[in-house]
């Protein structure tokens, strides 16, 4: 039945009269009555007690006013979630990151946007980059805060990418490490010396790893980096982690730190997020304001209402 039926039937009840709800909605008489004797139809009984000047609700019409006046009132809470959704105002930002890469300025960032749009709900997802990705494409998420730039899908878009460099951590008085060299670490200490590296910097870079010449002593594979950090405390392995984690991770202090030679496992900061036309504005809020605060180049916006011309 026409949505427009209840909104009159509303106003039939609370006029009282077919002449007066014509007035008030700019209908023709006529055809409130007729829209009434069609419910009347539909429902298989009377709505109202014909009787003097005024319409009284029959018992069916008392049920009936209750649930169409809840229909509306869905009807616009709908519409109005609908427009502040398209304004940004309300809405969920679903996001994703890798465990232990977004520390104290991530946070400090979600703390500002949530000030600035506290109708915003926030959903935080954590897994591994393959994994974040794949949720990227099948829009389960908006936006990820990622590892590395290597092998985005054509289908998202790179906010911004920020290169960084490694560091590697030990126990300094394990004696398996007393004979590392001074200075930069070349990659390969790696093949005499057992390490600890997260899965997902494994999966970033499992291809130049393969060029090395020779196969890494790696003995753990950590979904976290507190993971990797645990068997390096123990003095079991050396952990090598960005350097942009060193101030965000517990559980470095009282460790040996060292750069490690820049090439070809060099961590990149990366945001990613859907191509704007698949973005919500929401996202498009988001993005503005990490952009401004980083002085980063602004991407494009889109708008959610592409989805519109979705045949």
């Amino acid at each position: 039945m026409n949505f427009q039926y209840y909104v009159n039937f509303i106003a039939i009840v609370e006029e009282e009269t077919l002449t007066a709800a014509s007035k008030k909605l700019g209908v023709a008489q006529p055809a409130l009555s007729n829209q009434l004797k069609s419910m009347e139809q539909r429902f298989g009984t009377r709505l109202f007690h014909r009787g003097g000047q005024r319409l009284v609700l029959s018992d069916a019409g008392r049920i009936l006013y209750e649930k169409a006046k809840e229909m509306v009132a869905l009807e616009q809470e709908a519409q109005r979630e609908i427009t502040s959704s398209f304004s940004g105002e309300e809405g969920t930002l679903r996001y994703g990151r890798i465990s232990g890469l977004c520390g104290a300025k991530w946070e400090s960032l979600m703390e500002q946007y949530a000030r600035e749009y506290p109708l915003i709900s926030f959903k935080s997802i954590e897994a591994d980059q393959s994994s974040l990705l794949k949720m990227l494409v099948n829009g389960l998420i908006e936006v990820a805060v990622l590892y590395s730039d290597r092998n985005i899908p054509d289908m998202l878009e790179v906010v911004h990418a920020e290169p960084d460099s490694l560091v590697a951590l030990w126990k300094g008085d394990c004696p398996k490490f007393a004979d590392l060299p001074e200075g930069v670490l070349p990659y390969s200490v790696f093949a005499d010396h057992p390490v600890a590296v997260t899965n997902t910097m494994l999966q970033a870079n499992s291809a130049f790893v393969r060029t090395l010449g020779f196969k890494p002593d790696i003995r753990v594979i950590g979904s976290r980096m507190q993971d990797c950090l645990a068997f390096t405390q123990r003095g079991y392995t050396m952990t090598i982690l960005p350097k942009l984690l060193l101030k965000e991770l517990e559980g470095v202090e009282g460790l040996t730190v060292r750069d490690m030679e820049g090439g070809g496992l060099m961590p990149t900061l990366t945001v990613v997020a859907q191509k704007y036309r698949y973005r919500s504005q929401v996202v498009n809020n988001f993005l503005k304001m990490i952009c401004q605060r980083n002085g980063w180049p602004m991407p494009a916006e889109g708008s959610g209402k592409e989805y519109m011309d979705i045949e």
